[in-house]
């Protein structure tokens, strides 16, 4: 008995030896370096959710659907043919887009929901709940290369210019070396911060829970200026050349001025906006929960349109081209038609849907709350 056991032993050592980590990659070879990425909330880092095409969404034809270990998070990211998923049992899956295999998982400590942004070719993870909340995770390894102390995190991770910026619950807004870890300046805000933060322009914009919209300088944490607002904010503000928009969740749209806070119109509706909005050249788009899709002139605020979803939006309107890609709390993944408002196509899927619908080269990917990814073919490429 003592020597089986032994054996047994020296056999788990040495395939441990041989296999370090095996059940705890998410990639087995490198990523590529590819145009074909979606590293973060909203694509990249200056997110205003418009992706200038003349290529089509609709008609999509579902090719797969992939059943996941839990619901998965807000963010799904690509590079390449691969795709990143997070899970709310505290898991990052990784899937072929070539084949719809499960390429690899890893577990998230304590089985806490994270969520993640791809960096140089490794995730960048943000977890709720935990003091050492952000860390730099190697797909190759299943390892972290740092991890940094700063408490729970409920919002995106913004990378930009190898730093990553966070929105914190008890340590204020925060910038991180991307390469070291190390925290570079942090901002205390007297509050919390459930809005994700964003590069607008040359700034650092974001929202917290006593409806004050900051400004700051990237570089520093210096402040540019604070405007106060009427409601909680928890989206992430966008902005163009000019202004910054942004709901609160007193049903307050608003637009203000980018160098100066101050307020250049106001579009009020008679439910909380919780997703951020979707800018196009021609007007500003906003998801509230009265169930309705506003398009609004960018100048003025003027309602252009507004179109009922038959449901809550569960996730940020996506511009692409001449469509719009939205999901549902009540199932539902929508088209509509940019200029119009008019719903092109309707496709109910397995629950509610609160991940952020995500275009590739050829694809629509979404996921919904019952455990469930789908993957769409898309229109012509136009």
């Amino acid at each position: 008995m003592h020597a089986k056991l032994v054996k047994s032993i020296f056999l788990f050592g040495l395939i441990a030896a041989f296999f370090p980590g095996c059940q705890h990659r998410l990639i087995k070879q490198p990523l590529p370096q590819t145009s074909e990425q979606w590293t973060q909330w909203g694509g990249n880092c200056r997110q205003t959710f418009f992706i200038k095409t003349n290529a089509a969404l609709a008609p999509l034809k579902r090719v797969k659907t992939i059943k996941l270990s839990s619901s998965p998070g807000k963010t799904l990211l690509v590079s390449g043919k691969i795709l990143f998923v997070s899970t709310l049992d505290g898991k990052i899956s990784t899937f072929s887009l070539d084949t719809f295999k499960k390429l690899g998982d890893v577990r998230l400590p304590r089985k806490l929901a994270g969520t993640a942004a791809l960096f140089q070719n490794e995730l960048i993870v943000a977890l709720r709940f935990s003091k050492k909340s952000l860390f730099r995770l190697n797909p190759l390894t299943g390892k972290k290369r740092w991890t940094a102390d700063l408490g729970s995190i409920e919002t995106e991770p913004l990378i930009y210019n190898s730093r990553i910026y966070v929105t914190t619950l008890y340590k204020g807004v925060v910038a991180v070396d991307g390469d070291s870890g190390k925290i570079i300046w942090e901002k205390e805000l007297q509050t919390q911060s459930h809005s994700s933060p964003n590069l607008i322009q040359n700034d650092l914009v974001f929202g917290d829970d006593r409806g004050k919209l900051r400004a700051l300088k990237p570089d520093s944490g210096d402040s540019l200026w604070t405007a106060s607002l009427e409601g909680i904010i928890r989206a992430m503000p966008v902005g163009d050349e000019k202004r910054i928009y942004i709901g609160t969740t007193q049903g307050n749209f608003y637009a203000l001025d980018l160098e100066t806070g101050k307020i250049a119109w106001k579009f009020s509706v008679n439910a909380g906006i919780f997703q951020n909005a979707a800018i196009a050249p021609e007007g500003v788009f906003l998801a509230a929960n009265n169930g309705f899709l506003y398009k609004l002139t960018r100048d003025s605020g003027k309602l252009i349109w507004k179109q009922a979803l038959d449901g809550v939006a569960g996730a940020p309107p996506l511009i692409f081209g001449a469509q719009i890609l939205l999901g549902t709390l009540e199932h539902k993944l929508l088209v509509l038609d940019r200029l119009s408002g008019k719903i092109l196509r309707s496709i109910k899927l397995k629950g509610r849907i609160r991940t952020m619908p995500i275009v590739n080269s050829d694809a629509v990917i979404a996921g919904s709350e019952e455990h469930w990814l789908y993957i769409f073919a898309r229109g012509g490429s136009g």
